[in-house]
C-alpha cells in the first residue's frame, strides 16, 4: 500500500497576505480604470478650438503665432485631429510630453506640404505646415483629392480630405517614436553609429543608416501582416496598393500607410498598418 502524502496547507498568516495582495492588485485597476476612464471624459468634454488648444499645450504641444497665417477653420479641424490622435495614441503622448513637439508654418522651396523635422540626437521634433498649402480650406480639399485619385497619395475618404496631411505626418511621429524606444534599448549600438558618424565625413550617414533599418523593418513587417491577411495574393500585388510617394522611400512608406489607415478608406496596405498599430503600438 502506497502512503499518500498529505499537501502542506497555507498558514492563516500565508492567507492573510494573499488576501492583501489581491486586494491591492483590485485596488490597482480600479484606479488605472477610472483615470483612463477620467482622461477619456477630459477629452469628450474638448468642443471649442480653444479647448482644443489648451488640451495641446497640456500635452506640451507649443503652437506658435506663425500659426496664425494659416485659414483658421483648416487648422482649427487639423489640430482637433491631432489632439484626437494623441488620445489615442498614449505613447506618442508620453514621448511628447518629455520632450515636447512644437508646431509652426514656414514657406518651402518646394512643393512640401508639412514636414516632421527630428534632431538625429535627440527625441524632440518639430511639426511644420506649409503657408502655401495651408492657406485656403478649399484648396486643401481640392488637392487632397487630386492626389489620391492619380495615386500620388492613397485613398482617402471625402470628410478626411483636410486632415489627410497631418494625418501623414503623425505616423511619421509614431515611426519615430518607435525608433527612440528602439534607441533605448539599444544605446550601445546607437552610440557605435554616432561615433561612426562623427568621424565620417558625409555628416550623420551611419545614423541615417541606423534609422532606416528600423524603418526597413517596419516596412517588411506590415508587408508581412498584409499577406498573412492575403495569402492568395502576391506580394507584388500588395505593394502595388502603395501610393507613389509611399514608394519614395522606408518613411513615407510608413506615413502613407497610416494616413490610409486613418483617413476612412484602407486598402490592403491600410488595414495592414491597423494590425502592426494593435502589435506595436496601441
Amino acid at each position: 500500500n502506497k502512503t499518500a502524502t498529505k499537501p502542506d496547507l497555507p498558514t492563516n498568516k500565508e492567507l492573510q497576505e494573499h488576501a492583501k495582495q489581491v486586494k491591492k492588485a483590485a485596488e490597482k485597476r480600479s484606479v488605472e480604470e477610472t483615470d483612463t476612464i477620467s482622461q477619456q471624459t477630459i477629452e469628450d468634454s474638448i468642443k471649442t478650438p480653444e479647448e482644443v488648444r489648451k488640451a495641446l499645450e497640456a500635452k506640451n504641444v507649443k503652437l506658435t503665432e506663425s500659426l496664425n497665417i494659416i485659414d483658421k477653420d483648416l487648422l482649427d479641424e487639423n489640430l482637433a485631429h491631432f489632439n484626437g490622435l494623441l488620445t489615442r495614441f498614449p505613447r506618442v503622448a508620453r514621448l511628447i510630453d518629455n520632450y515636447g513637439l512644437k508646431v509652426k508654418s514656414y514657406h518651402p522651396k518646394g512643393d512640401e506640404v508639412a514636414v516632421v523635422t527630428v534632431p538625429y540626437y535627440s527625441p524632440k521634433m518639430e511639426l511644420l505646415l506649409s503657408a502655401y498649402h495651408y492657406k485656403y480650406y478649399g484648396k486643401v480639399d481640392i488637392d487632397t483629392k487630386d492626389q489620391a485619385t492619380n495615386g500620388s497619395w492613397m485613398p482617402c475618404a471625402k470628410e478626411k480630405r483636410t486632415v489627410y496631411t497631418i494625418s501623414h505626418e503623425f505616423g511619421h511621429i509614431v515611426q519615430n517614436v518607435l525608433i527612440w524606444e528602439y534607441i533605448k534599448a539599444h544605446s550601445a549600438e546607437y552610440r557605435a553609429a554616432q561615433k561612426a558618424a562623427i568621424l565620417d565625413k558625409k555628416k550623420n550617414d551611419a545614423v541615417v543608416q541606423f534609422r532606416s533599418r528600423i524603418q526597413k523593418e517596419h516596412k517588411a513587417e506590415i508587408l508581412r501582416i498584409a499577406k498573412e491577411m492575403n495569402p492568395k495574393r502576391t506580394l507584388r500585388s500588395i505593394k502595388s496598393e502603395m501610393s507613389l510617394y509611399g514608394d519614395k522611400n522606408h518613411s513615407e512608406f510608413f506615413a502613407e500607410a497610416f494616413a490610409n489607415y486613418e483617413c476612412g478608406k484602407p486598402n490592403t496596405i491600410g488595414k495592414a498598418m491597423e494590425v502592426f498599430l494593435e502589435r506595436n503600438v496601441t
